[in-house]
């Protein structure tokens, strides 16, 4: 049995541009994650990009 699945992979520019808004909407909430998580496997860097841009030192990984 074969799949035909389509997606799209962004760039790392594109990556960092989602996690600029997706910080500021953050911010602006208010919101103040306690720690923030990066799923091994590719969620790493993303998540540590995250915590520099929130000022949230607390980074785990699963």
């Amino acid at each position: 049995m074969s799949l035909n699945i389509e997606f799209e992979v962004p760039s790392w520019d594109e990556i960092y541009d989602m996690l600029l808004r997706l910080a500021e909407r953050i911010r602006g909430d208010r919101f103040h994650p306690d720690v923030i998580v990066g799923v091994s496997r590719g969620g790493w860097p993303p998540a540590r990009v995250m915590s520099d841009l929130l000022g949230n030192p607390e980074l785990a990984n699963v």
